[in-house]
Formats: C-alpha cells, structure tokens, sequence
C-alpha cells in the first residue's frame, strides 16, 4: 500500500451497506424472490434481453455513465450523440452517475406491471445534485407510500430479470438510510 491510500475518498464498507438494508417483510416474500415457491399469477409480460444491444450499451448500462455536452455543459443519461440542448453531434465527454446523490424529481406508483407478490413498482424520475441530470429509474428498498417528491436516493446495480438464461442487471434508486 502506498501513502495514495489517504487520498481515498471515505467509504461505505460492509457495515454501512448492511445498516442500510430494508429487511423484507415476510419469509414468504424472501422464498418468492429467490425462486423457491411459485409466485402467484400475474407476472407480467417479459421480453427477452438482447446481449448483442446489451454489449453496445455497456458505458450506459454497466457503468452508469452519461454524456456531458463539451459546449453547453448539458448532461443526458443515457449517453446521446447529440446534446438535447445545442444540438451539437458528438462532442461529449463520459461523466460517472453512480456515485452521484440524486432527488426524487416525480415518481408515479405502478399497479400493473409488478408480480403477483409485490405488485407495486415505483417508476422514478430522479434529479442528480451536482450536474442537475434527471434519469427514469425504478426505486427500490423502499416502502412505496412513502416515496416523496424531494426524497434523497443513491444509485443502486442490480439484478433486473433474468431469463432464457440470461442475467439483466441494471441501475436502480434506492432511499438514503
């Protein structure tokens, strides 16, 4: 180790990511969400992913990156070829979303598109602190009546599905605890 160590911005570590945990509610929810009871009917319709089109977007999807525009300063998630604000064409520059806070800029309770034991899913629009950036996420670890306007997140990789053998994963909001 070198004195480089110091500079290191301070961490979470294990603890703190456990203190954070939302603990679930019932064992039958635990058995559901690993796989080993069937869940009840209504689990919605699902597309296949494509790992060809999940390869091309892996600095959006993996990395949780977005575009900042070189002329106006504008940031868009995911990463675009052309700035929403100037409209200039491929003068962008790679910025980190990941590590950033954010805010609940609106969010709206969806009762269709859950699973049959969790039905609700809070479909967010969050706003970065620092860059000002909204991105469309769901939020998770949450108690979804008490989702505000407002509320401080973080930003979360997780897995969103999987099928036809394949793992999606994806970056979610959670609540700051």
């Amino acid at each position: 180790m070198t004195e480089g160590i110091k500079s290191l911005k301070a961490r979470r570590g294990i603890k703190g990511w456990l203190g954070s945990k939302l603990p679930l509610p019932t064992y039958e929810k635990y058995l559901s969400y690993r796989g080993l009871v069937e869940i009840q009917p209504g689990d919605p319709f699902r597309l296949l992913p494509s790992a060809t089109a999940y390869w091309r977007d892996v600095p959006s999807i993996l990395r949780f990156h977005g575009s900042k525009c070189r002329k106006c300063g504008s940031l868009a998630y995911p990463i675009q070829r052309v700035c929403y604000s100037c409209r200039s064409k491929d003068s962008f520059e790679e910025v980190r979303l990941s590590d950033q806070k954010a805010k609940v800029f609106t969010f709206s309770l969806d009762n269709l598109a859950g699973r049959g034991d969790d039905p609700v899913v809070v479909q967010t629009v969050v706003e970065s602190d620092l860059d000002k950036a909204r991105i469309y996420c769901m939020m998770t670890d949450c108690q979804p009546k008490e989702v505000r306007v407002g509320m401080p997140v973080e930003f979360s990789f997780r897995r969103f599905y999987e099928g036809a053998g394949f793992q999606n994963y994806f970056w979610k909001c959670r609540p700051v605890r």
